[in-house]
């Protein structure tokens, strides 16, 4: 919370010009933040620390009556020389700043020819502009980055900030001309962010663009290959070549078919790791070309195909995984695929968990005794043709929930974090198998919700990122990530967090004589920032105020009847919460 008093007098109908004037300047010796005027005022706005990488925007406002013809001024009084974009708009950027501080004063004349000003100062801090240097395209090999140097007492860190490095890496992370490497097994468009940080706590930062070509040298297509015979009609592999590029400056490798007894498939031919399909029984050549300003060069790799034995049932597992939410459970069934050729045999074997009893280790379709909560267990199913060797596998596994999942909550909601922390400590029980996650369902303006749901680390879990003050609905959810566990059920639970910022300050404004009769008038506090509320209440005065709507900046107020001061506070906090609430005290 931060607070400002005004100070309103009522001249009586007998006073004299001379006491007025004698009022005046006492007013303006006590308090040497305000000048009194007589019946409007100006608010020169708060106070801000920047730092120079950052714009500066003056933020008055005022209340009316004004003389004719008179304007609202802004004028710099303090400081280094700047400039003030436009002096009569009240809301103007000041530029061509430079570390150190600043005062601005805002004046105007009101109706009965009295001036009146505020002044308010604001501090620049230094900061050295990041400079990383221009952007580049290489070949891989080993280069110098080009950043700016710090400035005395700051410090500089490079970091990647692109999706993938693109086989970039960054020797010496704080030197500005760092080596970097360039690694030929991959390419695409590295951002690397070069960032100065001044100890005032202000930092600038600045990007450039490594564009890695790509490709390795000498170009190998891979090794030699004999595929198995297992197969009917065709055959098919993938190949392992090195990298060629991805035709950045058109660098980029290319398959191409030397020879064999039929025409290959590639599933990319621009792929070093391509699939290579409808080889029939034969011997092929398949040529890797590897061309651009980078890397040059081909090789071949040869492909040998053994004549096809008869089909051989591929082996598979009806229904899938099981797990069980009964403990109770003893003995289940499981069902691999049927043999569809002659003499082809099947074997249930256990591969993992306790000992099991599998009832028909040679048929299709067995029951399986002897489970165990909450143990697992693992079974293979094997089809085999005795006549040609060949096989097929699959595997199934049978999985016990201990006991359905659980979680509660058991920090209370809503959770107040405290003043200018953007983090929420949260505490829970989680029981059952499974694993427990949290999301952001919902906050204020300005935080991207929903979130995606992210594992929780166990209890207590730290949330960050909650730095927009309002109020966050997060979810925690408990579920098992065994098969199909879903259908035990998922247990969820909620919590609410409320973060108030602390405010930037407080500013009611300058003061005003009324003239006689005059019994209304117009207060001009700052504008709260985002999600902060200002608050006039009445401190003390000849009779009491009723104030219409106390959270208007501009707050119109009426019935000043009685002569005397009044005197009204501007109050601007954070947002009001149920337990408390940020503040500070200003003026």
């Amino acid at each position: 919370m931060r607070s400002f008093l005004l100070y309103i007098d009522l001249k009586s109908r007998f006073q004299s010009k001379l006491a007025f004037l004698f009022i005046l300047v006492f007013n303006i010796f006590v308090s040497n933040q305000f000048l009194y005027a007589q019946n409007c005022s100006v608010n020169a706005g708060i106070s801000k620390n920047i730092c120079s990488n950052e714009m500066l925007f003056l933020q008055g406002s005022f209340t009316p009556p004004l003389q004719s013809g008179a304007q609202v001024l802004w004028t710099q009084i303090g400081g280094p020389s700047a400039t003030i974009v436009n002096p009569s708009d009240l809301n103007t950027e000041v530029i061509n700043l430079l570390p150190g501080s600043y005062t601005f004063r805002l004046y105007t004349t009101c109706a009965d020819g009295a001036l009146t000003f505020q002044d308010v100062t604001h501090t620049v801090r230094s900061i050295t502009f990041a400079n990383a240097g221009p952007d580049a395209t290489v070949c891989p090999g080993s280069y110098n980055l080009a950043a700016n140097t710090p400035g005395s007492g700051e410090s500089g860190a490079w970091t990647i900030v692109s999706a993938q490095n693109y086989g970039i890496s960054v020797n010496n992370v704080s030197n500005p001309n760092s080596p970097i490497t360039v690694n030929g097994s991959s390419s695409g468009n590295a951002i690397l962010r070069w960032t100065i940080t001044n100890p005032n706590g202000c930092s600038s930062y600045d990007e450039v663009v490594i564009t890695n070509r790509g490709g390795i040298s000498p170009v190998d297509a891979g090794a030699n290959q004999v595929l198995n015979n297992c197969y009917s009609s065709f055959q098919s592999t993938l190949l392992n070549a090195t990298f060629g590029g991805t035709n950045i400056d058109g660098q980029q490798g290319t398959w191409s078919f030397v020879s064999g007894p039929s025409v290959t498939g590639f599933s990319n031919i621009h792929s070093n790791t391509s699939g290579v399909s409808g080889l029939v029984q034969g011997t092929y050549v398949l040529r890797w070309t590897v061309a651009g300003p980078c890397v040059n060069g081909s090789d071949d790799v040869t492909i040998t195909v053994p004549p096809p034995t008869s089909d051989n049932t591929t082996a598979t597992i009806a229904g899938g995984n099981q797990v069980f939410c009964d403990p109770t459970t003893v003995s289940t069934v499981i069902s691999g695929s049927a043999p569809i050729y002659s003499g082809e045999t099947v074997t249930w074997q256990q591969i993992a968990g306790p000992v099991s009893t599998i009832v028909s280790p040679n048929s299709p379709v067995t029951t399986v005794n002897g489970l165990l909560s909450p143990n697992s267990y693992t079974y293979r199913y094997t089809i085999t043709n005795p006549v040609t060797g060949c096989t097929s596998s699959a595997t199934v596994s049978i999985s016990f929930l201990p006991n359905p999942p659980s979680f509660a909550i058991t920090t209370v909601s809503p959770v107040i974090i405290n003043c200018g922390v953007s983090s929420a400590v949260i505490n829970y029980i989680a029981g059952g198998s499974g694993t427990t996650e949290y999301r952001i369902v919902s906050g204020p303006a300005g935080h991207s919700a929903p979130t995606d749901w992210t594992n929780t680390s166990g209890s207590p879990i730290t949330i960050e990122g909650l730095n927009q003050p309002g109020t966050y609905l997060i979810q925690f959810r408990r579920y098992s990530t065994i098969g199909a566990a879903a259908a035990c059920g998922t247990v969820y639970d909620e919590i609410t967090v409320i973060n108030s910022t602390v405010p930037e300050g407080a500013n009611a404004g300058t003061g005003q004589f009324l003239n006689c009769n005059v019994t209304n008038t117009t207060l001009i506090g700052n504008v709260p920032g985002t999600g902060q509320t200002g608050t006039w209440s009445q401190v003390s005065g000849p009779i009491v105020i009723i104030l219409t709507d106390p959270n208007s900046p501009t707050l119109a107020i009426d019935g000043l009847t009685a002569e005397g001061t009044y005197v009204f506070r501007w109050v601007v906090s954070g947002e009001v919460l149920p337990v408390q609430q940020c503040s500070k005290m200003f003026g």
